[in-house]
């Protein structure tokens, strides 16, 4: 549903994991805490239309790019993405 809303798409869905996390941010004290739930897709021949009041910037890049991405800048990305990521291309593999 959520990809609908703030990409603009649909394409199937399957649960490729969950995890727990938890992550403190030091200089404030304010912790998050959740369950991530994993869901993979494969979108082939769309048009992302991604709505303006949900999303600020998005870049479609191929998996090669983003794990140099990760590696060189990991200060770029939350804290949670790449166990996220880790996830999805656990199942992909």
């Amino acid at each position: 549903r959520r990809l609908g809303q703030e990409m603009g798409f649909e394409v199937p869905l399957a649960r490729a994991r969950s995890f727990e996390y938890r992550a403190e941010d030091l200089a404030s004290g304010l912790v998050e805490h959740e369950i991530d739930h994993v869901l993979r897709g494969q979108a082939v021949d769309i048009v992302v239309q991604p709505s303006p009041d949900e999303v600020d910037d998005w870049t479609w890049i191929g998996r090669e790019r983003l794990e140099t991405w990760l590696l060189d800048r990991p200060d770029e990305f939350t804290p949670w993405f790449p166990s996220v990521m880790q996830c999805a291309w656990d199942r992909a593999s």
